[in-house]
């Protein structure tokens, strides 16, 4: 019997000594798995924080551009606040002027947009009721410069101030919101660098 618990506790030692191998190796396997799972993560994360990182530098890119751009746009918006601003305060100071500055615009008017041949200049109902004295023989005197003559019409223009002139039945709108309107492009430039280049 002590071959046999001889051979026993040889096989049993022998299964010790294996199984303490492959626990070992197993341990070691597992170190390694660990260690290259270790090392994938931290390449993971050293490749996605590089990646947020450029997102982010991109977005803040996008948000600073924007941010200019409304700037920009807001600095324009108020710009052209300002410029309609004035121009609108112009045209309420030509139509408040005294009657004796108001005509003499209107005279002045008459001579640049007067034109050959009989014609026709129609006022507000307000504006006929404060012509001054002469002021028909003025008129002709401006019409003559264009080789022209006008007669003032008793018959009152819908209109609020300025003067429509007609000639053969074809109007010419000399309203200050039409003479406005016509140089809006040109005002707007000359109230720009009044404002802005001053």
């Amino acid at each position: 019997m002590a071959g046999i618990d001889a051979i026993t506790s040889e096989i049993l030692q022998d299964a010790e000594k294996s199984a303490q191998e492959l626990l070992a190796q197993a341990r070691a396997d597992a170190e390694s798995s660990k260690a290259s799972a270790r090392a994938s993560a931290e390449k993971t994360k050293a490749k996605t924080t590089k990646r947020l990182e450029v997102e982010q530098a991109q977005y803040e890119k996008r948000v600073e551009s924007r941010k200019t751009m409304i700037e920009g746009q807001q600095r324009l918006a108020y710009r052209q606040h300002l410029i309609e601003t004035v121009l609108r305060q112009a045209q309420k100071e030509l139509h408040d002027l005294p009657a004796g500055e108001y005509f003499a615009m209107v005279c002045k008017l008459v001579s640049e947009h007067a034109e050959p041949g009989e014609g026709t200049i129609m006022f507000s109902a307000a504006d006929l009721k404060r012509l001054p004295a002469g002021f028909a023989a003025k008129l002709n005197e401006a019409a003559k410069k264009a080789g022209g003559s006008l007669k003032v019409s008793k018959e009152a223009a819908d209109i609020s101030d300025g003067f429509v002139l007609r000639y053969g039945g074809i109007d010419e709108n000399c309203t200050l919101d039409a003479l406005f309107s016509q140089m809006h492009d040109e005002m707007q430039d000359t109230v720009l660098k009044t404002l802005w280049q001053a």
